[in-house]
C-alpha cells in the first residue's frame, strides 16, 4: 500500500488511537472498545479499514480475533516525511520554509523516534 494510503487511514482520531494501543498490546474488539469507550461495532469498523490500508492484521485466538499493527507501511510514511526534514543535532532543521519555523519538523522527529522505540520493543 502506498503512504497515502496509510495517511488517510491514520487521519481519524480514533483508527490513530487504535494502532497506538496496538503498538504496546495485541487487543481483540471488546477491548479496544473499552479503551476506547466506543460500541464494538464501531471498533470493528474502525479495524477493518485500517486491516484494508495494511496496517493491522489479525491473528485468531479460539473465538476471537487480536489485532496487532504492521509496522512497515508506518517506517515508508516515517522515511517519506522524513524527505522534508534534515536533522541537524537531534533538531529539525529544514530546507523547505522560513528560519524559525520548524514546529512541524519536531513532531516527526518525536513520531520516528516513538516508533523506533516501539518496534524494538515488540522485538524483544
Amino acid at each position: 500500500m502506498s503512504y497515502v494510503t496509510t495517511l488517510k487511514a491514520l487521519s481519524d482520531a480514533h483508527r490513530l488511537e487504535i494502532v497506538t494501543h496496538l503498538l504496546h498490546h495485541n487487543y481483540c474488539v471488546s477491548a479496544l472498545a473499552g479503551l476506547l469507550h466506543i460500541t464494538e461495532a464501531a471498533v470493528s469498523q474502525h479495524l477493518n479499514y485500517l486491516k484494508r490500508a495494511g496496517l493491522v492484521r489479525n491473528v485468531r485466538r479460539g473465538y476471537y480475533s487480536h489485532y496487532d499493527v504492521n509496522i512497515e507501511p508506518i517506517k515508508e510514511v516515517i522515511n517519506v516525511l522524513q524527505a522534508f526534514i534534515a536533522p541537524v543535532n537531534d533538531r529539525a532543521l529544514c530546507d523547505y520554509h522560513s528560519v524559525g519555523d520548524h514546529r512541524y519538523c519536531n513532531h516527526i522527529l518525536s513520531l520516528q523516534s516513538y516508533f523506533n522505540k516501539t518496534t524494538k520493543q515488540k522485538k524483544m
